[in-house]
Order: C-alpha cells, then sequence, then structure tokens
C-alpha cells in the first residue's frame, strides 16, 4: 500500500508539474505579445523546482527564431524591484532590446563574410550562435571566428596579418562589436585562440599599433615577441 502511494504522489508531482509548465508557458508567450506584439516560441527554460527566486526561459521570435533572447521571471519581489510590471502580478525582465541590436550589428558584417572566408576564417563551428550578448547590466556584444588553419606558434606573424585584415574588414563594415573571439577548429582543449578587442582596436589604423594592441590583449602573442629578443 506504501508504495502504491509512493507511485501515486510521483504521479500527481508530474501532472502539476506539466500544468504548470503549460501555465508558465503561456504567461511568456502573452508577456511577450502584449509588450512587443510579437509571437514567440519557448526554446528551453531554467525552472526553479521551489518555486524561489527567478526562472529563466530562452525564447525566439516564431519569424526570426535566429534571435535568441531571454525572459527571466521573478516569483518575489525584493523591496528595490517593489512594482509588480505586468499585470500588477508578476515581475518580468527580458534582454529583446540587446538580442535585436546584437543582430542588427551581425547582419552589418554580412556584406563581408566573403572576404572574411577568403582569409581562412569560418563564421561558425558546430552550427553555434553567430552572436552573443551579455545576459544583463553591461550591453556588451560579442562574436566568434575560427581559423580554417590550426594557430601555432611557429605561424604567429602570418596569423598577425591575417588577423590585421579581419580587423579592417570589421571596422569597414560598421558593425560595433565589443569584442572578437578567433580560434582554430581543434577540440576545446587543444585549441589556441586570440581575441580582439575592438573598442581598443577602434583607432588603430596601421599593422605597428595593431601589434601593439595585441600583445596588450594576448599573453601569448606577448611572449612570442618577448622572446624572441
Amino acid at each position: 500500500m506504501k508504495k502504491v502511494l509512493i507511485v501515486f504522489s510521483l504521479f500527481l508531482v508530474m501532472i502539476l508539474g506539466a500544468c504548470n509548465s503549460i501555465s508558465d508557458d503561456k504567461l511568456i508567450k502573452d508577456y511577450v505579445k502584449d509588450t512587443y506584439g510579437i509571437d514567440i516560441v519557448i526554446n528551453n527554460s531554467d525552472k526553479n523546482m521551489l518555486e524561489l527566486g527567478q526562472e529563466k526561459y530562452y525564447v525566439s521570435p516564431v519569424d526570426h527564431q535566429h534571435i535568441k533572447f531571454s525572459v527571466i521571471v521573478d516569483s518575489y519581489s525584493p523591496e528595490d524591484k517593489s512594482e509588480l510590471n505586468y499585470r500588477n502580478k508578476y515581475l518580468i525582465t527580458d534582454n529583446y532590446s540587446i538580442a535585436l541590436k546584437a543582430d542588427k550589428e551581425l547582419h552589418k558584417l554580412d556584406k563581408d563574410i566573403p572576404d572574411i572566408k577568403k582569409l581562412g576564417f569560418n563564421e561558425s563551428f558546430n552550427d553555434e550562435n553567430r552572436v552573443f550578448f551579455a545576459e544583463s547590466g553591461k550591453e556588451d556584444i560579442w562574436s566568434f571566428l575560427y581559423s580554417t588553419s590550426h594557430f601555432e606558434k611557429a605561424s604567429i606573424e602570418k596569423d598577425l596579418d591575417r588577423l590585421f585584415e579581419v580587423h579592417k574588414l570589421i571596422k569597414q563594415s560598421g558593425a560595433l562589436f565589443d569584442l572578437i573571439i578567433v580560434s582554430d577548429m581543434r577540440n576545446l582543449n587543444e585549441r589556441n585562440s586570440y581575441i580582439l578587442d575592438l573598442k581598443k582596436l577602434k583607432d588603430v589604423n596601421t599593422k605597428e599599433d595593431f601589434l601593439l594592441e595585441m600583445k596588450k590583449t594576448n599573453a601569448n602573442i606577448a611572449n612570442f615577441y618577448e622572446n624572441k629578443k
């Protein structure tokens, strides 16, 4: 009898959980529709089973599913967020505006992608997202490029020549990224990477100045030239 009660209880929890999930998903869809006038699909979520803290949903517009953003529901209102902003019942935040901005900047780069590929770089690897941004706080936008050849110590100078050309193309495009991380396409624990800090490279026009800034941002480049003395 005890086993039957346990099984029944587990079954009841599963049913209630499913009902809550349907209800929560509808809440998120209604919120985005009411706030931005768009229909969305919910890709996945991080839900707090104890109903404490936050529940985060990762969603995309139905008509633009390459745009991904998050919607966060607070299950309680701390003193500094005392105003309930949706239906006077829920405290909900999202980063749709920064997702739109990131997508806009990404598409500025589209016309230069063929030339970037000619330099030996791909714009994505294993179908990952092409653009990323902070979940909250600073509205930094960053992206990845992938070298079709391996980054090795012996090829640093040639790789820097290629990266300088990539930098010029990104600058020419007008895309306002904060950071571009350029990696080769080996397994994660084997690959080498370089960082293009585009904020610091904004006013750089010569290869000499480019090298100087790259040394400041990339220890592997700085160490290479230090050991070369």
